[in-house]
């Protein structure tokens, strides 16, 4: 699983950092935390305070060096890419999304709470309760769905403008394993597609499909 930059330097701006390639380096600034996600797949994480969906502890973080080297985030996040594309894909993509689904259905339960609160006539200590619990736990929705983006779309732009796997690149090596003729090789096809959205480079996806080439025949 390889990959590398390009000989040509190039800037570019993503949602308020600026990531700068030059002399073979990779390097963005200024530095947000929101940015980085609180732990990293390669130490085992933690579960965040339940009580406060927003806190940040301040242990087991595996992008600890980005987070007190802020201008080598894009360096750090392009060596995992390399290296442990599945744990940055955890990471920044799967990791968010769980946490939006997660907020997203505590939301509707909290309505659906307040609701029959107010059907049944319940205190006004109850309703105000209810209340506050929702509008704490929209807010915590929304810097979820704000992350998630984020960190979408930080990811989009490493696979494609520095590592240029783009979703043609993608398209064409899927097409290469063709449509399934049976219930196996479309199982087979279905977890290649799983992993596929885990490459970070070219040669990453180019061996994965050369994987799946030699079981679907």
């Amino acid at each position: 699983m390889g990959g590398h930059l390009s000989s040509a330097n190039f800037a570019f701006e993503l949602d308020g950092r600026i990531y700068k390639k030059a002399h073979g380096r990779l390097t963005s600034t200024p530095a947000d935390s929101s940015y980085l996600p609180d732990h990293g797949s390669h130490n085992g994480g933690f579960e965040r305070d339940r009580t406060d969906p927003l806190y940040r502890k301040e242990r087991a973080n595996d992008y600890a060096y980005a987070r007190t080297n802020p201008d080598d985030f894009g360096a750090e996040m392009y060596s995992k890419a390399v290296n442990a594309p599945e744990l940055v894909y955890k990471d920044f993509v799967a990791d968010p999304q769980k946490r939006v689904d997660s907020l997203d259905f505590e939301t509707q339960e909290l309505e659906q709470r307040l609701c029959a609160a107010r059907a049944d006539g319940a205190s006004a200590e109850v309703i105000e309760k209810l209340e506050n619990d929702l509008e704490g736990t929209k807010g915590a929705l929304a810097e979820a769905e704000r992350i998630r983006s984020t960190r979408a779309d930080e990811i989009k732009a490493l696979r494609e403008d520095v590592f240029h796997l783009t979703p043609d690149v993608v398209t064409d090596a899927r097409t290469r394993l063709g449509t399934a003729r049976n219930p196996e090789q479309a199982k087979l096809l279905a977890e290649y597609d799983r992993r596929a959205a885990e490459a970070m480079t070219p040669e990453q996806l180019e061996k994965l499909t050369k994987e799946y080439e030699g079981k679907i025949k």
